[in-house]
């Protein structure tokens, strides 16, 4: 373990001792193991805000994980790709704002290559790769944070 990664893990720790809410500790504890979650992008919005107003945009976020999805599949039988890349540009900037940056990435990427490219058969592996990974992200918060809807 580096030097930078230890001062991060410290400051993670440091953060989450502050946290009282017993679901968005459990959350942070979730997705700071996974390597595509930014615990200091995270800690920058708890900083920068409070914790009631980071459940607020991590409730809003997962309802807009969840439209997206929605609209998404809803989209591609009828090949409507100004919808899918809509959604995918919706998603990307709180994605990024909440600490799931290469998910924000992935939601930029696809949101540019479909209006730069309107033909969706050009597209349908990544639609598809995109759309398993936001029900999914979705579905993993809502389990590690069932009272979320709570805050919306």
């Amino acid at each position: 373990m580096n030097d930078a990664t230890l001062l991060l893990k410290v400051q993670f720790m440091d953060m989450n001792g502050l946290i009282q809410n017993k679901e968005l500790k459990f959350f942070l504890d979730h997705f700071s193991k996974k390597s595509d979650f930014n615990p200091e992008a995270f800690n920058h919005l708890y900083e920068d805000t409070n914790e009631e107003t980071v459940i607020r945009i991590l409730a809003h976020f997962n309802e807009n994980l969840k439209d997206g999805a929605q609209k998404i599949k809803q989209s591609i039988p009828v090949k409507n790709i100004e919808e899918i890349w809509k959604a995918a540009h919706k998603i990307s900037g709180s994605a990024e704002l909440l600490g799931f940056k290469p998910y924000a990435d992935q939601s930029r990427n696809l949101s540019r290559q479909m209006r730069a490219d309107s033909v969706y058969e050009n597209h349908v592996s990544e639609v598809e790769t995109y759309l398993a990974y936001t029900a999914d992200l979705s579905r993993q918060i809502s389990a590690v944070f069932p009272g979320l809807t709570s805050f919306l």
